[in-house]
């Protein structure tokens, strides 16, 4: 939370000053007019400036049983602050393109579908690998590879439920479950988008 609530006035005023130095007043009140579209956009105003926008991210993949409930982008600066290590913040997430989480539900079971798009696969491969040091350490879960159809992947379970990873490209899928029984139909479909 305290983090949610500094964001706008410490990325905000760094946004200001690099969009105020390249259009003075002019370009900062335009600003007003066409708001940034993600926190990348704030993060790295160059990026803003040259009006590229969040990549659109649409997850194929619906378990057979459940209804989504909630669905959400979680964004460059946020995917920083959840790997923040120490007192500094992390920039794993440079070279996010774009992301997007859905949440199903079905009885007690509850299913995190989460996609997202990086710049290159450079970037995918480096966030994956901080992202999966990052569910190591906090819910001690250990990554078994596995390949179906040619499609490999990790999976791995802790007190915390079960969990999934795939890359492909610049391209990272991410689930985790409370019930087994969901991420082996995802494994078992080999449908990882």
């Amino acid at each position: 939370v305290k983090y949610q609530l500094l964001m706008p006035y410490l990325e905000g005023i760094k946004f200001s000053q690099a969009v105020f130095k390249g259009g003075k007043w002019k370009g900062l009140n335009q600003v007003l007019n066409r708001k940034p579209l993600s926190s990348e956009q704030i993060l790295h105003p160059q990026k803003y400036l040259a009006g590229e926008p969040p990549r659109t991210v649409l997850t194929g993949f619906r378990p057979g049983r459940g209804e989504a409930f909630h669905a959400g982008v979680i964004g460059e600066y946020y995917l920083n602050v959840l790997l923040k290590d120490g007192p500094e913040m992390a920039d794993a997430a440079s070279g996010w393109g774009g992301d997007l989480f859905s949440l199903f539900r079905h009885g007690d079971s509850r299913l995190l579908l989460w996609e997202s798009l990086w710049d290159t696969e450079q970037d995918c491969a480096r966030f994956q690998a901080d992202f999966q040091k990052f569910l190591q350490n906090r819910f001690h879960v250990v990554f078994q590879d596995g390949q179906v159809n040619g499609r490999r992947f990790g999976a791995g379970s802790a007190a915390a439920g079960y969990f999934f990873l795939h890359r492909d490209g610049a391209r990272l899928f991410y689930a985790r479950s409370n019930d087994r029984a969901q991420i082996n139909e995802l494994i078992s479909g080999g449908i990882y988008d």
